[in-house]
């Protein structure tokens, strides 16, 4: 069994910069331990996976992926997107070659796109008014 998305709830202190919990906690730690689920290891990920966009001081580990086979056999890892205030989330499975993730690759196609081009500088100015710390 593979369990994963959003669940809004952290199951340790840590999973959240303030390191408060809520009731929500011990009902997903409940139900993690009746299914016999873990969460695979994760050296790669280093980042919480939410960042609210107007508080950069609000971040939690809140979108998981949770499994009851081979969980030691895999790993996963986060990356920012985009698209949204949650991180992707990728699930690999080992090997003796395992390197970690790929680099990622500026898509070169954008520099010719105008609508993109756009897009990204109205993204970067927004960013850039909610964290005037990057600025």
């Amino acid at each position: 069994m593979i369990l994963l998305g959003n669940f809004n709830s952290v199951v340790a202190s840590s999973d959240r910069v303030s390191g408060n919990l809520d009731p929500t906690s011990c009902q997903l730690c409940t139900l993690l331990s009746d299914w016999g689920l873990n969460e695979p290891s994760s050296p790669h990920l280093t980042t919480f996976t939410y960042h609210h966009p107007s508080d950069s001081k609000h971040k939690s580990q809140i979108d998981h992926i949770y499994m009851n086979i081979l969980s030691d056999s895999y790993y996963c890892y986060t990356s920012p997107v985009s698209f949204s205030d949650h991180y992707a989330m990728t699930l690999n499975k080992k090997n003796t070659q395992d390197k970690g993730p790929r680099p990622w690759r500026f898509p070169v196609s954008i520099l010719s796109d105008s609508i993109k081009q756009q897009s990204i500088k109205d993204r970067l100015a927004l960013f850039n008014e909610h964290n005037p710390i990057y600025s």
